[in-house]
């Protein structure tokens, strides 16, 4: 038997543990697992009220359900993950089938994790709260050993065991890195005004300054990439569902979000194709294997010049715009700003949409210094390549900017350390893996490093632990050097010393060619079943070994396939998509009979905003206070507030009464929308929703709504005979 050590508890620390356990004959490996703090996860919180920890337990994956999963535990088979919100009751979720969510949030993927490891690892698998000091590699005549030296955090006691095979999966996300850039005149842990790591962010109150909230000046957020991003767009939803955001006149509060590549905003629904509207995941479009060329499916590596970014550019337009953009319409403004190098995106429903209305400003360029200026708040200089701008009046800065690299390895020896390549000043390619499937480098066979590939996708974190297994069963343990990954390395090195607009967003991104080129290389079984072989999404559940539970595969994949039908056959989704798309102001341009030829102009300027906030109802998901203003900017203007709300279980909209008294508060279910199955003869990418009470009649209004692919770009509502439409 031979024994492995694996060190994190986190996914791929769990999927190495358990494809070693459960691959191979019984009495192959005696595996043992190093967890330093008390539970399994990693960095994915365990509970959803969990206050410390790097992720927010309430921040959704940007991966569907169907890519963060393992190939043999389905989350249809996950208890305990659609708890009750704000401590009420399901109410009218409990005549519904409680599906998992598409995108699961932190929390969920937690309790994923916990399941997975009590499904399948004995429980003296995992030594907790123990941390390894040292990992000494031993060569002898008797042939290689690590030796690793722990300590109990419990007992203080250190700790000396030998193993054949090591296995890291600490990932790269030890502890937040330091600011990038020069403070002058404070120090970033001591300073009045809030300088915090975007992980260190859960709510508005974390920005205030002695207590007190900022209502004006700037909020600075540092760094590009989804981190970035995702924190500019949860701080910007905590400032609009202030109650003076409502209002006109308020003192302006702008999150100045400076990234070093121009950010596209990709909605986590898109257009799938088709004449007519059909919403999916975003993973369903991106990972289909029929969108790849005939012939052998490889895995690609390659970095950026201006033709490829090009490409890119292309590729994300057409995502944005539908299968079938109109003749010379716009790309939606999916950038935040326009600059050279290669183009970054992010999955967000709300980063465009506060780029439009104003609360989040983007800047292309890089914070080279913080000073304090003499009103005790902050200013940032911001080098934009040629020159440099000022930005002043910083009430808080946030920097999304990484985590420190180097404390994950500080158990490695530096003999170790150098045949890996190590380099800690490229935080984001720290290590020169170009071996069997990027887990180590040739002169180390008796090693795998897994998770290490810059953001891994969760099957290529089960490739890399069936490759770990495989070679570790060798009796001549070998690693066999992966063609041009050693020259994609130093190639990528070369650009963030030289170039750092250039470098790629993710390094080995080609996750359909990694799964295909790791599926042949280790001869996996597939889980097909209605598709060919080159049909339909990839998912880690259509790759099994032999000691795979493919009962939990087929499950997986068969509720993926269900999800591929329902888009295509229902308006699935596309509540989801009308709802997200209605974020901002609309001014109505024209009203009318509904069966006028020509609609007139609108007589009074009247308009309909939509603020989003936190869902403060229940089961409801997601949340809009609508203003609805007529008259705007004339003597006896008239507001009225509702509360739109979208219940992700039932894919539907409601829209319910308020109360302004102290705050805008959702009273009564006035209207639920129900869309129709059918488009209008005239208009295929326009979807119509008839209006009903809550006993189930109609209410009298129906809604219409024209989308150019994944944004609505008008739409209108009828009641009693009369049709108003809005437009941006």
């Amino acid at each position: 038997m031979k024994a492995v050590a694996i060190i994190g508890a986190g996914p791929a620390g769990l999927v190495a543990a358990k494809t070693l356990l459960h691959s191979y004959p019984s009495h192959t490996f005696n595996v043992r697992v190093f967890e330093q703090s008390q539970t399994v996860g990693g960095l994915w919180p365990a509970h959803a009220d969990t206050k410390n920890g790097l992720i927010n337990p309430q921040m959704r994956t940007n991966l569907c359900r169907f890519t963060v999963c393992f190939s043999d535990l389905a989350w249809e088979s996950v208890e305990g993950i659609h708890s009750p919100k704000n401590g009420n009751t399901f109410n009218e979720r409990e005549s519904h089938e409680l599906l998992p969510p598409p995108y699961p949030k932190a929390w969920q993927v937690g309790h994923y994790l916990q399941q997975y490891a009590r499904k399948y690892l004995p429980c003296d698998t995992i030594s907790f709260n123990t941390k390894v000091l040292k990992a000494d590699r031993l060569v002898s005549g008797d042939g290689i050993k690590w030796l690793l030296t722990t300590v109990d955090a419990s007992m203080g006691r250190e700790t000396q065991n030998a193993f054949d095979f090591l296995i890291v999966s600490t990932g790269l996300f030890a502890r937040p890195d330091s600011i990038p850039c020069r403070v002058v005149g404070f120090q970033a842990d001591t300073c009045t005004i809030p300088v915090i790591h975007s992980s260190c962010y859960r709510g508005i109150s974390d920005i205030a300054s002695n207590g007190e909230i900022p209502t004006f000046g700037n909020i600075l957020v540092l760094g590009g990439s989804h981190s970035g991003g995702e924190i500019a767009a949860s701080m910007a939803l905590d400032i609009s569902g202030q109650k003076d955001s409502f209002q006109a006149g308020a003192s302006p509060l702008n999150i100045v979000h400076v990234t070093p590549n121009h950010m596209y905003g990709i909605p986590s629904f898109t257009q799938r194709g088709g004449d007519e509207i059909h919403f999916a995941p975003l993973d369903i479009s991106l990972y289909d294997l029929s969108h790849r060329p005939e012939g052998p499916i490889s895995f690609k590596v390659a970095t950026m010049d201006a033709e490829k970014a090009h490409v890119l550019e292309a590729q994300i337009h057409s995502i944005l715009e539908g299968p079938n953009p109109s003749e010379g319409a716009s790309s939606n403004e999916p950038r935040a700003s326009k600059a050279t190098g290669s183009p970054y995106a992010i999955v967000s429903d709300t980063y465009l949409e506060f780029i439009r209305s104003g609360l989040i400003i983007p800047k292309i360029g890089r914070v080279v210094s913080l000073t304090k200026q003499p009103n005790n708040l902050l200013s940032a200089s911001i080098s934009t390549g040629s020159t440099n701008e000022e930005i002043s009046d910083i009430k808080a800065v946030v920097y999304a900017t990484g985590f420190e690299t180097t404390k994950t390895l500080d158990f490695l020896s530096p003999q170790v350390k150098e045949q890996l390549g190590f380099a800690p000043q490229f935080p984001r390619l720290p290590l020169r893996l170009d071996a069997e499937l990027l887990t180590t480098t040739p002169s180390l066979p008796d090693l795998a490093l897994i998770g290490f590939s810059d953001g891994p996708y969760w099957g290529m974190l089960e490739m890399q632990a069936r490759n770990a297994a495989r070679r570790f069963t060798s009796d001549l343990c070998r690693a066999s050097p992966m063609d041009g990954i050693a020259d994609a390395v130093h190639a990528f090195r070369h650009l963030m010393e030289t170039d750092k607009s250039s470098v790629p967003q993710n390094l080995f991104g080609d996750y359909v060619g990694f799964m295909e080129h790791a599926a042949e290389e280790l001869r996996l079984e597939r889980v097909d079943l209605d598709w060919g072989a080159k049909e339909g999404v990839v998912s880690p559940a259509r790759y099994v070994d032999a000691g795979s539970n493919r009962e939990e595969a087929e499950k997986t994949i068969a509720a993926l396939q269900q999800t591929c039908r329902k888009t295509l056959e229902t308006r699935a989704f596309v509540a989801r998509a009308v709802f997200r798309s209605l974020q901002g102001a609309w001014s109505m341009k024209n009203a009318g009979s509904v069966n006028g030829d020509d609609d007139e102009p609108a007589a009074a300027a009247e308009t309909m905003t939509f603020h989003p906030r936190r869902s403060g109802g229940g089961d409801y998901d997601y949340e809009y206070v609508c203003l609805e203003r007529i008259g705007a900017g004339l003597e006896g203007k008239s507001d009225r507030y509702s509360v739109w709300r979208y219940d992700e279980g039932r894919d539907e909209i409601d829209i319910l009464s308020t109360s302004v008294e102290n705050s805008i508060k959702a009273m009564e279910l006035e209207q639920r929308l129900e869309f129709q199955t059918s488009p209008p003869s005239t208009n295929k990418q326009t979807v119509c929703a008839v209006a009903t009470l809550s006993g189930g009649t109609r209410a009298g209004q129906t809604y219409s709504f024209s989308f150019h692919g994944v944004h609505v770009t008008d739409f209108s509502v009828c009641c009693d005979g009369e049709r108003k439409a809005f437009c941006r």
